[in-house]
């Protein structure tokens, strides 16, 4: 009968650990806003990122402002400019609205 009980107990408390999770995911998903943004409306220190050599090749396809808790940036999708469609390569570039390059997975490291 006790190790009904301790049983029973442990389920509940796990329940309970999934729903708060569930409800603090879901409290993290609604601070985090993304707009789409026409990539002519980009700011213009991005754009003239854009233009820098590195970016040489690639187009600017499409463009999200996120707002998340933290900070206000661009996604940015580019895409390889080539001739041969199965040589095509697609990569998201994060820009402050200052048009510097964020990495996002090195700030998530940080914490």
């Amino acid at each position: 009968m006790k190790k009904g009980a301790i049983f029973f107990t442990v389920f509940i408390m796990g329940l309970f650990v999934i729903v708060n999770s569930s409800a603090a995911q879901e409290e993290f998903d609604e601070e985090v806003t993304k707009t789409e943004v026409s990539v002519n409306a980009l700011p213009q220190p991005i754009t003239d990122a854009l233009e820098e050599e590195k970016f040489e090749g690639w187009r600017a396809a499409r463009a999200e402002m996120i707002i998340d808790m933290e900070r206000t940036y661009y996604a940015v999708t580019m895409l390889k400019e080539v001739e041969r469609e199965e040589d095509r390569d697609v990569k998201v570039i994060n820009f402050s609205p200052q048009g510097e390059l964020i990495d996002l997975e090195e700030d998530d490291d940080d914490k």
